[in-house]
């Protein structure tokens, strides 16, 4: 694995956290806005599987999920961080802050940190290119 595919690993965690925490919302909305209503009892016809359990049950799964990629996350950016510590020019550092740790996009990086899209890319390149050099050593 390259230094780059090792920081990229950190942002796509990152999209994972973001997407489960969504799904989570998703679900407690649903659960919270549902209205029960009475039913009368027909005892010719089998139980129907609650919905109703079944979201919590997916909730809870999703949150058991996101707790694993949470701690994933934490160990991964304390790897990313060490070396980025390390890292002689601070352009370096802030780049691959903003990208992979903070995983802003191209745009808003280039709005931080006043850069064009060439320049973006250019600095990211060189940054990711220095970060490798010291991935690969560990």
């Amino acid at each position: 694995m390259t230094g780059k595919e090792f920081l990229k690993q950190i942002r796509d965690i990152n999209i994972t956290i973001i997407a489960l925490q969504r799904e989570i919302e998703n679900i407690n909305t649903l659960l919270t806005n549902t209205t029960i209503r009475p039913k009368e009892v027909d005892v010719q016809t089998s139980i129907k599987p609650d919905p109703m359990a079944d979201k919590i049950i997916q909730k809870v799964e999703y949150e058991d999920k996101l707790v694993s990629f949470f701690n994933e996350q934490l160990k991964l950016k304390t790897i990313a961080l060490t070396l980025i510590d390390k890292l002689d020019k601070q352009e370096d550092k802030s780049i691959l802050m903003l990208r992979y740790i903070n995983c802003m996009t191209f745009k808003e990086i280039m709005d931080a940190m006043d850069y064009s899209q060439s320049g973006v890319n250019k600095r990211l390149r060189e940054a990711e290119k220095a970060f490798n050099a010291l991935y690969v050593s560990i």
